[in-house]
């Protein structure tokens, strides 16, 4: 549901009109599915022999954090079956605070906490590639995105909503 092979699959379309550009995934965790027998064995594969696509393994927070710092863009796109969920992933407010742009679904929630004119929503492989080269090609754009993103992620600090109880109290 994380689209991580999705992502890596599309990665060929992006990397062929952005070729400087990079994916980078951390993590060792692979998760099997029940539909697709396969799919542990199609991830590797693609983690391992995807052209311009990093695999990194498991990291420490803070080496990811550097990583995030060093990134201009971050994917939080998602199946369309986690559409109505009432939670969003945090990793969204730490690509914030590294002052990245974040390519994520468009949802009630997202729209809520994002403006349903954020220019990175993407709910499809199309939009997905149409997004990303977007956030590579205009800088303006992405500038715009990453600032949106920032903006929520200091609304969700301990401070601020430490402030937030205080006022009231």
């Amino acid at each position: 549901e994380w689209n991580t092979l999705e992502m890596a699959k599309l990665w060929r379309d992006i990397s062929d009109t952005s070729a400087a550009a990079e994916l980078v995934m951390i993590g060792d965790k692979i998760h099997h599915s029940k539909e697709d027998h396969s799919y542990g064995e199609k991830m590797q594969k693609a983690l391992e022999k995807t052209k311009g696509l990093e695999w990194l393994g498991a990291q420490s927070r803070e080496a990811v954090q550097i990583e995030m710092e060093n990134a201009k863009v971050g994917l939080s796109w998602r199946a369309e079956s986690m559409n109505d969920t009432l939670e969003y992933s945090t990793k969204i407010l730490e690509y914030g605070r590294a002052g990245c742009g974040v390519v994520l679904n468009r949802n009630v929630l997202h729209e809520q906490l994002f403006g349903s004119d954020y220019p990175l929503f993407a709910n499809s492989d199309t939009e997905f590639i149409e997004k990303m080269q977007l956030a590579f090609s205009n800088d303006e754009v992405l500038n715009a995105a990453a600032q949106r993103i920032r903006d929520v992620a200091e609304s969700h600090t301990m401070s601020s909503r430490l402030d937030e109880v205080i006022s009231l109290l």
